[in-house]
């Protein structure tokens, strides 16, 4: 497979589509900011999104991303397939109209003139005549309707179901019913609801927008592969966010929170381990070796809960091992320059103590020596970095032996 067919999406409608699904944690976040702790949210569990107060109040939001098509326009499929949808979840008691909001989402702004009418209606009269009238434009006057058979057979079936439903229950949809159009980027007017809240500084506000996705993104798949409906409460929400402002407002180190490992599970690592390899090509005695796994084990730990726990931003662990590459890149193009008499091993051995020496900070903060030295190892352990000379080399050579 070239490179070119690698990038190219399966169909011309994914990239639309995988748009219009993460669109929907975009806007639960935004909503999350907009209604505050009294609200619970919900994925795809009676609407797109979904949500209800503790005063009873719910809201039906439909999610469209769009680039170029309209889905306010008075002939589009979205418009009544969506109204389609309300009809039947009010008939059937999922929704009562008279405590929730009907909502259609767009990502930019459009316009149409059922769609408008419907919004404008504030009293059941107005919305019993906005329904009459975008009636007459689509089927004609009654009772003849003359214009019915010209609807479009993608819109006919949805067409035919809200205008022969009771008109008391549409109209009651349609008092209820509101547009919602953004600028033409969730995420900008995300970031902009953000900003709004104050709850941080401005040098906090986008890894804290990172953070509050994350959350609600890992939060709503486990509760998803449990079986469970995805739900956020505002409680929940805004605590986790304003204790990831807190922590990242205050913090001066970072203190380890991990563990450390039995002598059996260590011993279970020391056996299978590439970075335990990369020390034995360098004759490295059996306690470096577990001190290694110990120090691999409890870095990967503190990372782990100090991201989940707001003190740092998730893309400080890449920027951290990219730093350290660096430094190991200069380090050993340095030391056999200084060290040239030595044996390869020993070069090895010189190289592995000065990058373990090394004090370098996680995302602006000090940490403890296992940290580097853990983040070391989890390089070595994919071959990014090594101490041997010609550790990829001796490591491959050995994996290939193994194979055969």
């Amino acid at each position: 497979m070239t490179h070119e067919e690698a990038e190219k999406p399966r169909s011309s409608q994914a990239p639309g589509q995988l748009l219009g699904y993460s669109m929907q944690f975009t806007r639960l976040t935004h909503l999350l900011l907009e209604k505050g702790v009294d609200w619970v949210l919900s994925l795809e569990c009676f609407s797109d999104v979904g949500g209800q107060s503790k005063t009873g109040q719910r809201l039906a939001e439909e999610d469209k991303s769009t680039h170029t098509g309209n889905p306010l326009a008075d002939r589009s499929r979205d418009l009544w397939k969506t109204l389609f949808n309300w009809v039947v979840s009010v008939e059937d008691g999922k929704l009562n109209p008279s405590n929730t909001s009907f909502i259609i989402y767009i990502s930019r702004q459009v316009e149409g003139a059922i769609a408008n009418a419907f919004s404008a209606a504030q009293t059941s009269e107005e919305a019993r005549a906005a329904l009459e009238q975008a009636q007459v434009l689509l089927w004609g006057e009654a009772p003849d309707f003359t214009l019915r058979e010209s609807v479009a057979k993608q819109i006919s079936p949805y067409v035919k179901k809200v205008f022969s439903t009771d008109p008391n229950l549409v109209s009651e949809i349609v008092r209820h019913f509101e547009i919602g159009c953004g600028s033409g980027s969730p995420t900008a007017d995300l970031r902009h609801a953000f900003a709004r809240l104050q709850l941080m500084p401005p040098e906090q506000l986008d890894s804290a927008m990172k953070f509050a996705t994350g959350w609600i993104k890992i939060k709503a798949d486990l509760q998803l592969e449990a079986s469970e409906p995805a739900t956020i409460t505002g409680e929940e929400f805004f605590s986790a966010l304003t204790n990831y402002v807190f922590n990242r407002s205050t913090r001066t180190v970072l203190r380890s929170v991990a563990g450390i490992p039995s002598e059996s599970e260590t011993r279970i690592e020391f056996l299978s381990r590439v970075f335990v390899r990369q020390l034995d090509i360098i004759d490295e005695p059996d306690e470096e070796k577990l001190s290694a796994v110990r120090d691999w084990w409890r870095s990967k730990g503190d990372c782990i809960s100090w991201v989940r726990d707001g003190y740092i931003d998730p893309d400080a662990i890449g920027a951290f091992s990219r730093d350290l590459m660096r430094r190991w890149e200069h380090e050993r193009g340095r030391l056999p320059l200084l060290r040239a008499s030595l044996g390869e091993p020993e070069q090895g051995q010189l190289l592995y103590r000065s990058c373990s020496c090394m004090r370098v900070p996680l995302d602006g903060l000090p940490v403890e020596s296992h940290v580097v030295c853990g983040t070391y190892h989890d390089l070595a352990d994919s071959l990014k970095v090594g101490w041997h000379p010609n550790f990829r080399e001796i490591l491959g050579r050995q994996d290939q032996t193994e194979v055969e």
